[in-house]
């Protein structure tokens, strides 16, 4: 009767677990955004959030499994991990402002050395995860030693759990990614979650009333060892601790190569589906769907199987040959982006799911499917009782994890730097593919061991070869902006950060050379040697230069070509600039752009650090006279962090007095309306301005401060007397300073009027990332149309008194009265 009851309620116990993992996943994404704020966005920071995220889980499956084979009922332990991880990550924000204020003192503390420094990074997400995580990574075992009630059943009743979980999982990580962040804000995200822990757990609780705990088998069958043909014994099972020892091999590849293959192909989808905020969401929900359909088909076939181990090894070589057939192809991938946009347009949250999620199914689909396969057969092949399936269980997936760490760390700190995308790819299949001669070698297959063992030995080699003897082409190379053009790539490189790259291009007409920076694959500077593009990067520094009376001190946030950096310092009353970049790559590569850039990296005033921003700005005791931020051109995502109301918030705090924060928000269209009226809602002080327009993006500057503006007619007089500083301001059309002045608009009382109805962005409600998905990526202009009233309306507004007390006529004039420099006039910009 018991077991009648059992099999009822196994639907139910199987939505329970899928609600688990839907939970788990949302979480991962949540507090990989949250926890950035209070570490950093840097790489480093970002992995050790999922290392740890991943320790947790390993930790709490290795506890777990040993607690599920002692105790009685493990369904209301289950219960309990469940409501332990809802309440737990319902503290995580409040943790987080405590945790964060100890991690920034260490930040602070040990800044000059790293070591001390990463240290204290992951002892601060340590104490945010712990909890948690371990309860996450324990519930698989509470669960697994329930509801599989035979070994002869293992192979279906884990593979449905393992896979469901995962399903869940899918379904959480594109819910929290696509839409619940963008449409409810991190913290209600967070309390959905923690709504579905709190169900699943009283759910779980009700049914270890009802479908009572029932002792597994007195005496289990025995099984054939997983290397025999049959039933009877053989020499292989005279020594099992071998075979144990290749099938933990095998769980340990598994998390190493899954892992490593996901980081690899994150980097490499983005030249087919971009760098928005929604791609990393859509590699790990096809990753996951994959091993979702792998897991599910596994179980039907695993408890049939006589030789799992064998079949591992054949899972393992496919696998790792299938993703190396799939990265062969991915140069086609931008034109099936290409094809899915022209069919389904872009601009909406299905629309852009939809266009990412297809390409990139058709590149990673097939080869996790196959992977999939792997836990199931694993786990078939080394429990052997049922009265120990917890600890095995915990055991596999302690270990795992712990590949999954090492294959996360591997690929992205020492493949891509140190061989590349490609090579990289051909690496983790030899992986795979020793793997699966480990496991072959091991049978007692005889006719088939003598044909499996030299096919995965050649395919091994073949691998091998492609390493050293390969010369592969960049993937940027089969991008329009290279393929179909004039174009020269000066430099590439593929590092633990981003991937970097610098293009020339020049056009046989008029000799217009471009020099673009891509970050990721994605266009994020251009410069030009007729001056067209420059004119957002350099005007950012030198508009608050000319009219601050003494800019001694400059902070940066962003380098990208390093015009913006440069020009900060071109002011000689400047005595330190201090840029700081999140890319080392960035920074080296800013070096080809010294014609440009005013040869920044030579000049002694000026510091730059590879590190995140926003950080950097929380831990510094200094105060600067100018702040600049130019993170927002580049539209990588993530940007959202440089140009939300807390960071904002930050950078007021961080201004000396009488001090200046710039930002360029292009025409007041689209993501800049969001960003202007982020930045009139933190400083109490703004004033706009319109440059000659120059280019036709990104003329709209605004400069804020906490003290009202009174700008002084000596300080403009003494800039203006600089000849470097005033080659520049000549070269975009300012070269008297009535045209600077005339260039003011108003200040934010007319401008929060005409940005009336626009959204602010927050941590909590990061509009910028999701808005910036189709116009950074070229597929619509705007999410958010702009107003009807624009510059022009902003002109005829009365925006309070003039901020330049010596000229009350300096209201904005005829711009005819200064002759417009537009050196690139149409030509449309690269990128």
């Amino acid at each position: 009767m018991q077991l009648q009851s059992r099999v009822r309620y196994g639907p139910l116990l199987v939505l329970i677990f899928c609600l688990s993992g839907a939970s788990a996943l949302a979480y991962q994404v949540l507090w990989c955004r949250q926890l950035t704020f209070v570490l950093g966005g840097s790489a480093i920071a970002v992995s050790t959030i999922l290392a740890t995220f991943m320790g947790g889980l390993g930790l709490g499956g290795w506890i777990g499994g040993r607690l599920a084979d002692r105790v009685g009922n493990t369904l209301r332990f289950y219960a309990l991990a469940e409501l332990l991880i809802a309440l737990s990550a319902l503290a995580t924000p409040f943790l987080l402002s405590t945790s964060g204020s100890v991690y920034l003192g260490l930040y602070s503390l040990f800044s000059g050395q790293p070591a001390l420094v990463t240290t204290s990074r992951a002892l601060a997400t340590a104490v945010i995860l712990i909890v948690p995580t371990t309860m996450m990574g324990a519930t698989l075992p509470f669960m697994a030693r329930f509801y599989i009630r035979s070994i002869d059943s293992l192979g279906r009743g884990l593979g449905t759990l393992y896979g469901i979980n995962i399903f869940g999982g899918v379904l959480g990580a594109a819910l929290a990614g696509y839409y619940s962040i963008l449409t409810f804000g991190v913290w209600n995200t967070f309390l959905l979650a923690v709504a579905v822990n709190l169900m699943a757990s009283l759910t779980a609780l009700v049914l270890s009333f009802v479908a009572p705990h029932q002792q597994a088998e007195a005496e289990p069958k025995p099984i054939a060892d997983e290397s025999s043909d049959g039933p009877p014994p053989t020499r292989a099972q005279a020594r099992p601790s071998t075979f144990l020892l290749l099938a933990m091999a095998g769980f340990f590849v598994s998390g190493f190569t899954g892992l490593a293959y996901e980081v690899l192909w994150t980097r490499a989808l983005n030249f087919a589906i971009g760098n928005s905020v929604f791609a990393f969401t859509t590699v790990l929900v096809v990753f996951l769907l994959g091993l979702f359909l792998g897991s599910v088909l596994a179980g039907v076939y695993a408890d049939r199987s006589r030789s799992p181990l064998v079949f591992v090894g054949w899972i393992q070589l496919l696998g790792g040959l299938s993703m190396v057939a799939a990265f062969a192809f991915a140069d086609k991938l931008p034109a099936l982006t290409r094809t899915m946009v022209d069919h389904l347009g872009a601009g909406n949250v299905l629309a852009d799911a939809f266009t990412k999620i297809i390409p990139t199914s058709a590149a990673l689909l097939l080869p996790t499917i196959i992977l999939g396969f792997t836990f199931p057969f694993l786990m078939k092949s080394t429990a052997r009782r049922l009265e120990a399936l917890g600890r095995r269980l915990g055991d596999a997936y302690a270990v795992n994890t712990v590949g999954a760490i090492l294959g996360s760390l591997a690929a992205g700190y020492l493949l891509l730097p140190a061989v590349g995308m490609v090579k990289g790819m051909l690496l983790v299949a030899l992986v795979n593919v020793l793997m699966a001669l480990a496991l072959f070698l091991g049978s007692e297959q005889g006719r088939s061991r003598r044909i499996l063992v030299p096919v995965s030995a050649i395919a091994g080699a073949l691998l091998l070869i492609g390493v050293f003897v390969l010369n592969p082409r960049p993937l940027i190379e089969s991008l329009p902006v290279v393929k179909n053009r004039s174009a020269e790539i000066l430099s590439y490189e593929e590092g633990h950060t981003a991937t970097v790259t610098v293009v020339k291009e020049t056009t046989r007409k008029d000799g217009f050379k471009n020099l673009s920076l891509y970050i990721n694959l994605l266009g994020a500077s251009v410069t030009d040697n007729k001056y067209f593009h420059q004119q957002y990067y350099t005007v950012l520094s030198i508009l608050p230069a000319a009219l601050h009376p003494d800019p001694k001190r400059v902070f940066v946030a962003g380098h990208a070509s390093g015009v913006t950096t440069g020009a900060a310092a071109v002011d000689q009353r400047t005595e330190k600039v201090t840029c700081v970049e999140i890319s080392p790559e960035v920074i080296r590569a800013a070096e080809l752009f010294a014609e440009y850039n005013f040869n920044v990296a030579e000049d002694p005033r000026v510091e730059i650090l590879a590190d995140d921003a926003r950080a950097y700005l929380a831990t510094t005791e200094d105060r600067y006279d100018l702040l600049i931020t130019d993170c927002f051109i580049s539209a990588v995502t993530g940007t959202a962090a440089l140009y939300s109301r807390e960071y904002f918030e930050l950078c007021r705090s961080r201004l000396a007095s009488g001090g200046y924060t710039s930002i360029g928000v292009g025409n007041l269209t689209g993501t800049g309306r969001t960003v202007a009226m982020t930045f009139c809602d933190v400083f109490p002080h703004v004033a706009v301005f319109r440059m000659p327009r120059g280019s036709w993006y990104n003329y709209v500057f605004l400069l804020g401060a906490n003290e009202p503006f009174a700008f002084e007619a000596e300080a403009m007089d003494e800039a203006y007397a600089q000849p470097a500083l005033l080659t520049e301001l000549e070269r975009y059309g300012l070269g008297r300073s009535g045209v600077l002045t005339g260039g003011y608009v108003c200040d934010s009382g007319p401008l929060v009027e005409l940005l009336e109805g626009t959204q602010i962005c927050t941590d909590d409600l990061p509009v910028i990332d999701f808005q910036a998905v189709a116009w950074a990526e070229g597929f619509v202009a705007n999410l958010q149309p702009a107003a009807q009233r624009g510059i022009g309306w902003l002109r005829r507004k009365e925006g309070g008194p003039m901020p330049f007390p010596w000229a009350d006529d300096a209201r904005p004039r005829d711009w005819k009265e200064e002759p417009r420099v537009r050196p690139g006039a149409g030509v449309k910009p690269a990128g």
